[in-house]
């Protein structure tokens, strides 16, 4: 059984076309897990490397608090999941990088 040491938050969102028609990520809202940080693999690191990706950490999640969310907030930073792993029936892995965001939201 996993014990469960910090607080992210996983955030809902929906795509919608601005005035110029390109589409763009709003918020919905979010929803407060608990949650284990751990480092990166250093395969991890490496695969998503081949994929112009740069992981930056690993949450250990309970499986049946995360549904597909794209982005997670941890520690007032806004991470995109890029991957995730299921270890077994107690604990999720998210593999997550840094969020740019630039002139409107990208996802």
């Amino acid at each position: 059984m996993a014990y469960w040491k910090s607080v992210a938050y996983l955030i809902q969102v929906e795509t919608v076309l601005d005035a110029a028609r390109r589409p763009q990520k709003k918020d919905l809202g979010r929803m407060r897990i608990y949650c284990n940080k751990k480092s990166v693999r250093q395969s991890e690191f490496y695969q998503a490397g081949a994929q112009g990706k740069v992981p930056e950490i690993m949450l250990e999640v309970r499986p049946a608090n995360y549904h597909g969310e794209e982005f997670i907030e941890f520690q007032s930073v806004r991470y995109h999941v890029d991957r995730t792993y299921q270890k077994n029936d107690d604990v999720m892995e998210l593999i997550l990088s840094r969020q740019v965001v630039g002139h409107g939201q990208q996802g």
